[in-house]
């Protein structure tokens, strides 16, 4: 495979965010060879070799729009490959520098998670504000209910005591149909006596 070198610059909100790091593992996992490294008016070099599609590849993932990153311009030079590098690394300035660039980067993330965190805790007091309604809500249909059964118990007392009074009356008709029964029993009885009689006098 014939190699190329490209040296791609980057603008915007490229420094202080994690971009290199980025930009490192990119290049690691796109099989290419060279360095990023910070500039002093704040953009990101990039001094990459390998095919020259693969490059192409690999500027166009450094497009990154994100929390902390912007990329605003992306500008690539194409030269011969040296074949100088043997893997794809972060270039460091001096010590000082890369602290203090390092403490900005922790400070972007921690003020990013202060903000998210105060996020979540204003959308948890909404969650409270809500679950105290439901709450209220709740009371509320509780206190219906408890009108409801009363209600409702009061309904079966009432058709208790009617039931009650219902079934004496069934009872005494009950009573009374038997006794009517067994009067007419009892006169059939009488009737069928009367006609025995009178047959056994026709007969004499």
């Amino acid at each position: 495979m014939v190699k190329t070198r490209a040296t791609i610059t980057i603008s915007g909100e490229v420094q202080d965010a994690g971009f290199r790091g980025k930009v490192m593992r990119m290049g690691q996992k796109s099989g290419l060879t060279g360095y990023v490294e910070n500039l002093p008016n704040g953009s990101v070099r990039v001094i990459s070799e390998g095919g020259e599609e693969t490059i192409k590849d690999f500027a166009k993932m450094l497009d990154i729009h994100d929390d902390d990153i912007e990329v605003e311009d992306i500008s690539v030079d194409w030269s011969d490959a040296t074949g100088e590098f043997k893997w794809f690394e972060v270039k460091f300035s001096d010590l000082g520098m890369e602290m203090f660039q390092g403490f900005a980067t922790a400070g972007k993330k921690l003020s990013a998670v202060s903000q998210k965190v105060d996020g979540v805790g204003q959308k948890v007091e909404t969650v409270g504000e809500k679950v105290e309604g439901v709450g209220k809500d709740v009371r509320v249909v509780g206190g219906k209910i408890d009108v409801l059964t009363l209600s409702t118990k009061e309904n079966f007392n009432e058709l208790g005591e009617k039931y009650h009074v219902i079934s004496e009356v069934a009872l005494s008709m009950q009573q009374e149909l038997v006794e009517l029964r067994r009067d007419n029993t009892r006169l059939l009885d009488a009737l069928t006596l009367l006609v025995k009689d009178y047959v056994e006098r026709g007969k004499q």
